[in-house]
């Protein structure tokens, strides 16, 4: 009895150790499918031990490689992803306590201030480039601690200029340069913002021409034209603001001497003004717009005194009329168009006509005289 007992015993034994062997065997052969990935380590583990010894002959080696595989060279990494380098703080120093400040970012000085007012404070500053060459220049001319005048250059030459004149904070004054000399000048005239004045400048700085656009349209509403002693020689104005002239201004030692005027607005002079002392003293119109003058009007004192009619159109005065007090009071007529007056009307100080004679027979003598 005790004998088949032990037996049973020793089956059991063989049989659970058989059972564990064949598990363990199964498990190493098929390793399991649902692993953690919150547990990397063990993967990585699980994985080594189902490689074969005999194909792992440098096992160093191989995790050297796969190292290098799965991450990029140092080469590789853009320079956005690179840790930003700190910036620099600027320094500033007066060494010899001159009232002239530098500015330093490590080795490079980037900017000179100024003090010329002597307050303790820098109304002037000069931006420099690496090279030490100025850039920039910005001032405070009315000493407020505000900059109002901006200077650009280029190579140290001046390119453009800035200003805020009213000190309102608004730039009203742009200017141009080439070569270092002004070229030309944008001006807010009535300080709200917009640029409605241009002036331009020959190579010796003086001015040619002032563009000014009042309504601030972008059209220019009157040019003016400056000789070499700066004195006005003419005015363009463009009444109708179709951004052509219609009317010209001519002047002789800063005085207006003659005016023309395209009258309908069709791109021709159709009135001549002449004027002395800017008094008018003679009138030339085309009336009729064929390019011709028919009608000359004669002033004194700034009043009408005579005027002469081309009414044919022949190029020729046929008619004249003469005033008083800039009342119409004589009317001279050549009515055959031979050069030769062969009527005359007389009128009243009220215009109304009273006497009119004629020369029938040519000898420039009246024949006959009808009165009103």
């Amino acid at each position: 009895m005790v004998k088949k007992f032990f037996i049973f015993i020793l089956s059991i034994t063989f049989i659970s150790a058989f059972s564990i062997y064949y598990a363990y065997s199964e498990e190493q052969n098929n390793p399991s499918p649902n692993v953690s990935l919150e547990n990397p380590k063990d993967l990585v583990k699980e994985e080594k031990t189902s490689i074969p010894n005999e194909q792992s002959t440098k096992p160093q080696e191989l995790a050297k490689d796969e190292k290098n595989l799965s991450a990029p060279s140092e080469q590789a990494v853009k320079p956005e992803d690179q840790p930003a380098k700190p910036k620099e703080p600027v320094r500033k120093k007066d060494k010899n306590k001159d009232g002239i400040w530098h500015y330093w970012v490590g080795k490079l000085r980037i900017k000179v201030g100024y003090d010329t007012n002597k307050d303790g404070k820098e109304d002037v500053w000069q931006f420099l480039d690496k090279d030490g060459n100025i850039i920039r220049v910005e001032q405070d001319t009315n000493f407020d601690g505000k900059v109002d005048v901006w200077q650009y250059k280029k190579n140290e030459v001046l390119e453009k200029a800035e200003a805020d004149s009213d000190f309102d904070g608004k730039i009203d004054r742009i200017q141009y340069f080439k070569d270092g000399k002004l070229e030309k000048e944008e001006d807010d005239a009535n300080k709200n913002g917009k640029m409605d004045t241009w002036r331009y400048f020959d190579t010796s700085g003086k001015v040619v021409e002032i563009d000014i656009d009042n309504n601030e349209d972008g059209i220019m509403d009157a040019k003016q034209f400056y000789g070499p002693n700066q004195e006005l020689i003419k005015v363009e104005i463009d009444r109708n603001k179709d951004g052509k002239p219609d009317l010209w201004e001519f002047y002789a030692k800063g005085e207006r001497i003659r005016v023309e005027l395209d009258t309908n607005f069709a791109g021709k002079v159709a009135e001549w003004d002449y004027l002395k002392n800017n008094v008018f003293i003679k009138r030339v119109r085309d009336e009729n717009k064929d390019g011709k003058p028919d009608r000359w009007e004669y002033f004194r004192g700034g009043t009408v005194d005579k005027i002469e009619l081309d009414t044919n159109r022949d190029g020729r005065v046929d008619t004249w009329q003469y005033f008083e007090k800039g009342k119409l009071t004589k009317v001279m007529k050549d009515t055959k168009g031979n050069g030769k007056v062969n009527k005359w009307e007389y009128y009243d100080g009220s215009g109304r006509l009273v006497k009119v004679e004629e020369d029938e027979d040519g000898d420039g003598r009246p024949d006959t005289t009808s009165n009103y």
